[in-house]
């Protein structure tokens, strides 16, 4: 007991000095003793640890308590005791992760459940109180943190965007699918032919075991695995948005695939079969909800942000107005004009991306030429240049026996555009496969002003044909016109309101003509 002498003086000091502060009429009450000091903190990067050297007036053998935190998380904890003099020494180990540039907090606590017999009875009993140590402490100065946190973002928006363009893909071939079976339906009054039941159930199938399932999985394995090599974490708000994000996906996964088996009257694959199922449509306001928390987390409240994750889903079908040659599309934002009066715009569902589809009226020359409109979404592209690359290769890729004509970059004139031209990019080539007959492609893309999302006009002709309609195949792209404008968009809504209101009005005086 003879070494615990000195402390018990010193606490029996600092209590007395305590109920001294007080009347004697009033109850006397006791604060946390103020008993932990640091001198020294070390940061060694090539172990990653963080040593610290404490000093305090608490008996030998007391224990401590030290948690190193990033923000609210706990980067590392440490247990250490207090030898002679009341000298004590922590190390916070990163262990299979690092301790990243940035600001830390090192906190010391004394715990009365962590305290043997002998300490307890030196400390005059366990309900006597320590006043917990905090201090701040940083790795790395304000440049290592600033090139930190941007690679960290960078890191974040490319997981997210990834996420981003699996929802959209998902959204688009599930959305597609069911649309097909509702066509289907009309066309066989209420039936869907087993072969389309079995088709359609086999291709989503196809899709989702390929596509999302494989980048579903390895989107989620790259999240946990940069958590696990930033010990605290880097942005916890955010890191936890997105972990709610993943479960939120995996569930609208799981509804949608569900949804779509209850279509197509088929049971959906044991790996996504859901016995109550989840609301799919209630899951979506919450998605978006998350992933714009992501986005302010990661600083960012641009519009191009929020129009990454928008879907141009053919489940929703095309709304638009058609007046004269031309087509205003208010769900997909683009306006194109037929070539003249001789031609048509059809809007019947062919694929995902498709919007519409521009014939000539003349049957026999329908059967040669065509012009499609079709929109395509890369969230993974970081500039113009990209997206010619993205361009390439997917015109490539899609067509048949491909062979390149011609390729090159074209800058349309735009006057919403800030420097009065829209970038895109313009292919020519010929697709040869015996199998599925040889015709030429003229490919006009532009691209949205965020850079996220192509807009395409497809001219494609039999190549003997090809070079008779060059004028209006050349009309419609000159006409072609991209209406990302935010301004547009937030009177969109209103504009369609008024085309409708128009129409209505024109059919009431033509009715009371007829009368």
């Amino acid at each position: 007991m003879r070494r615990f002498a000195w402390v018990l003086v010193l606490v029996g000091a600092l209590l007395a000095r305590a109920q001294d502060q007080h009347p004697p009429d009033q109850p006397k009450e006791t604060g946390p003793i103020d008993a932990l000091g640091i001198e020294a903190v070390n940061y060694d990067e090539q172990s990653q640890r963080v040593l610290v050297d404490g000093r305090s007036i608490l008996p030998e053998g007391t224990v401590l308590i030290g948690t190193f935190l990033r923000g609210a998380n706990p980067a590392g904890y440490s247990r250490a005791e207090v030898a002679k003099e009341g000298k004590f020494a922590l190390s916070f180990d990163a262990r299979s992760a690092s301790f990243f540039p940035g600001k830390y907090l090192i906190r010391v606590e004394y715990r009365a459940l962590d305290q043997g017999p002998e300490v307890l009875e030196a400390m005059g009993g366990a309900e006597v109180q320590v006043k917990s140590l905090a201090y701040e402490f940083e790795i790395g100065n304000s440049e290592d943190q600033k090139k930190f946190n941007e690679a960290v973002k960078a890191k974040l928006l490319g997981i997210l965007r990834g996420l981003g363009q699996l929802y959209r893909e998902m959204h688009q071939f599930a959305g597609f699918t069911i649309a097909s079976a509702v066509v289907l339906e009309r066309k066989y009054k209420g039936t869907l032919p087993k072969e389309d039941q079995k088709r359609l159930f086999r291709e989503l199938d196809k899709f989702t075991t390929e596509f999302w399932e494989g980048r579903f999985r390895t989107a989620h394995l790259d999240f946990r695995e940069y958590k696990e090599q930033v010990a605290g974490g880097a942005l916890p708000d955010v890191e936890k948005d997105i972990d709610v994000l993943l479960v939120l996906l995996e569930k609208w996964y799981v509804s949608y695939w569900n949804d779509v088996a209850k279509k197509l009257r088929m049971d959906p694959p044991e790996r996504v079969f859901a016995a109550e199922g989840f609301p799919r449509f209630e899951l979506e306001p919450e998605i978006e909800a998350t992933v714009g928390r992501i986005y302010r987390g990661l600083g960012i409240t641009s519009y191009a942000e929020g129009e990454a994750w928008a879907v141009v889903s053919t489940i929703n079908p095309e709304r638009g107005k058609v007046k004269g040659n031309t087509y205003k599309s208010y769900t997909s934002k683009f306006k194109v004009s037929a070539p003249s009066d001789d031609w048509e715009f059809d809007f019947t569902l062919v694929n995902p991306s498709v919007r519409c589809r521009i014939f000539p009226k003349n049957e026999e020359i329908r059967k040669k030429v065509t012009i499609v409109v079709e929109i395509k979404d890369f969230p993974e592209a970081r500039d113009a240049g990209d997206l010619n690359r993205i361009c390439e290769v997917f015109t490539a890729e899609r067509w048949p026996g491909y062979k390149r004509i011609s390729g090159k970059s074209i800058s349309a004139p735009d006057s919403t555009m800030p420097n009065g031209t829209r970038p895109g990019y313009e292919i020519v080539c010929m697709s040869d496969e015996p199998s599925q007959g040889r015709f030429k492609v003229r490919q006009y893309e532009l691209y949205c002003r965020w850079l996220k999302r192509t807009y395409a006009v497809i001219c494609v002709g039999d190549p003997d044909w090809f070079a008779t309609y060059a004028k209006e195949f050349d009309a419609v792209c000159k006409s072609f016109l991209i209406l990302d404008d935010p301004k547009f968009l937030e009177k969109a809504h209103e504009e369609e309101e008024k085309d409708k209101e128009a129409d209505d009005a024109a059919h009431k005086e033509g009715g009371e003509k007829d009368k």
